[in-house]
């Protein structure tokens, strides 16, 4: 039992892709998402990094395949999509999709309030 009644269970999606530190950089110029902790090795690979776009948090790592942790772009996709709930989609979309490194396949409705951000990772 925690002993803080204020304690509320929550839930931090952990990514996996193929080049952390280029998915950070998209993320932050896509959704302007703001890095909290970066941990590489000296070659510059990330082991763990956390981000958080908005109130959302994430971490994210680049894949590891010596110890099994794999990258969409290795297992050949992901059954895993991120919504954000937005107050503005569309102006969201617009500067997600200009951004460096973006996926073209980013699906939308306009006047919407969500998108679907795991749709959007870059293209390394």
């Amino acid at each position: 039992m925690n002993p803080d009644p204020d304690f509320k269970i929550s839930a931090t999606p952990y990514l996996c892709v193929h080049d952390a530190a280029a998915a950070l950089d998209f993320y932050a110029k896509a959704f302007g998402a703001v890095e909290t902790l970066r941990m590489a090795e000296p070659s510059g690979k990330i082991g763990h990094a956390e981000f958080h776009i908005g109130a959302a948090q994430f971490m994210l790592a680049s894949e590891f395949p010596e110890i099994g942790v794999l990258s969409p772009k290795t297992l050949g996709g992901s059954p895993v999509l991120i919504v954000l709930d937005l107050p503005d989609v569309d102006a969201f979309a617009a500067t997600a999709t200009a951004a460096p490194g973006r996926n073209d396949d980013m699906q939308t409705r306009p006047g919407e309030n969500r998108a679907p951000a795991a749709a959007l990772p870059p293209r390394s």
